[in-house]
């Protein structure tokens, strides 16, 4: 189980740092966090502005910018319920089907 919690927690960690887009304060997201994850993801040279808005909105769907704060902060140590598991591993599905 931890290595599927050290995979989860790299993989969202990857994905949510180096991706971004348009803010959506209706769900506690700050737009100056959103902001900076959009340019964080347009830094990247494989990146379009398509891509990092769509993975944003993605983050942004299945995470309230709290729970994103406390994914943030967990160690391999940390126990994820298998809810947030599940939601970080659709996460990831949502951010891979972006740069299609």
């Amino acid at each position: 189980m931890k290595i599927i919690r050290l995979i989860l927690m790299l993989g969202i960690s990857f994905f949510i740092v180096s991706c971004g887009g348009d803010s959506n304060e209706s769900a506690g997201w700050p737009a100056s966090e959103t902001s900076k994850m959009l340019s964080e993801c347009m830094e990247s040279p494989d990146s379009t502005k398509e891509m990092c808005d769509c993975a944003v909105e993605a983050t942004v769907s299945e995470f309230t910018f709290e729970e994103y704060m406390m994914l943030q902060n967990t160690s391999t140590d940390t126990e994820i319920s298998e809810e947030m598991q599940e939601r970080g591993l659709n996460l990831m599905m949502a951010i891979m089907e972006c740069a299609l």
